[in-house]
C-alpha cells in the first residue's frame, strides 16, 4: 500500500536541508525514519486492545499488530482486565469431527501444542485427526513442537503445511492473511475449519464456511471411546490454564 503525505512551509523546508546535508537520501527516506521513530515509541499493544475491543478484531490480528506472541498478549489482555475470546462461547462451536482434513491456523496451533489435545488428536478414528494449514505458518508449527519438547512432552506431528496461497495484502476484515488465506481456501474446497478465535470463526460463518473450536477433538474422543471422563477432565484443566474459554454445561457433556 501506497501512501501520500503532502508536506509544505517550514516542515519540508527542514526536510530537504536534511537531504541535502546528506542526512537522508530522499524526503521520502527522511519521512520513513520519522514514522518509524514515531511507532517505537508507541505502546503499540495498547493500540492493538483498542482495536481488538472497539473494531471486532481477531485475537490472532491484535497479536500481529502489537507485534507480541499468543502468551505476552494473552497476559497483557488479562492484566488490562479483557478477556481475549479464545476458546468456546456456545454450543455450535463444538461438533464431532467425522470427515476429511481440517484448516487450522496459528493460534489453535498454538493451543493444540500448549495442552494436551494434541495427544488427543493423533488417538482419534483413522489414524487421527488430519490438519492443514498454509506454508506460511510452518514457523509456528516449529515453535510449538519445540516448546512440547523442552517440557518433556513426547513429539507430536498433527498439523502439515500445504500450498494454500496467502495474500499479499492485508485483507479488509481485521484478521491477519493467513486467517484469510484459510477461509478463502475452505470456501473454495468445502473444507471445515478448526480454530479457536472466536472472531475468525464469526467471520468465517459469515463468508458460508463451517468453523468449530478444537474442542471438538476432545468431544470427538470421548464420543469414540478413546478419552474417558477422568483424561477428559485433565484435559480440560489443562486448557483452562492457558486461559481457554469452557462454558460448564459444554464441560458436563465431556465428563458426564
Amino acid at each position: 500500500m501506497v501512501v501520500t503525505v503532502e508536506i509544505s512551509g517550514v516542515l519540508e523546508e527542514k526536510l530537504r536541508r536534511l537531504v541535502d546535508l546528506g542526512v537522508y537520501s530522499s524526503v521520502a527516506e527522511a519521512v520513513r525514519d520519522a514514522v518509524r521513530n514515531m511507532l517505537s515509541s508507541t505502546d503499540m499493544r495498547e493500540i492493538a486492545l483498542k482495536i481488538y475491543t472497539t473494531k471486532n478484531a481477531s485475537f490472532q490480528y491484535a497479536t500481529y499488530f502489537a507485534e507480541e506472541t499468543f502468551d505476552s498478549m494473552i497476559e497483557y489482555m488479562l492484566s488490562k482486565e479483557v478477556v481475549p475470546l479464545i476458546g468456546v462461547l456456545d454450543r455450535k462451536d463444538v461438533e464431532i469431527l467425522d470427515r476429511g482434513v481440517y484448516l487450522v491456523d496459528p493460534l489453535t496451533i498454538h493451543i493444540l501444542y500448549k495442552s494436551e489435545l494434541a495427544d488427543v488428536a493423533t488417538k482419534s478414528r483413522n489414524g487421527g485427526i488430519k490438519m492443514l494449514t498454509p506454508e506460511k505458518s510452518r514457523s509456528y508449527i516449529q515453535i510449538a513442537e519445540a516448546r512440547r519438547i523442552w517440557r518433556g512432552m513426547d513429539p507430536v506431528r498433527i498439523v502439515a503445511t500445504a500450498p494454500i496461497p496467502v495474500p499479499s495484502e492485508m485483507p479488509r476484515s481485521l484478521i491477519t492473511v493467513i486467517e484469510e488465506a484459510i477461509i478463502n481456501y475452505a470456501d473454495a474446497t468445502d473444507t471445515i475449519i478448526i480454530s479457536d478465535d472466536a472472531r475468525t470463526r464469526l467471520i468465517a460463518r459469515e463468508r458460508g464456511v463451517e468453523a468449530v473450536s478444537s474442542l471438538s477433538i476432545l468431544l470427538t474422543g470421548v464420543e469414540e471411546g478413546i478419552i474417558d471422563p477422568v483424561r477428559a477432565s485433565e484435559v480440560i484443566y489443562g486448557l483452562r490454564m492457558i486461559p481457554y474459554l469452557l462454558p460448564d454445561h459444554i464441560v458436563g457433556e465431556l465428563v458426564k
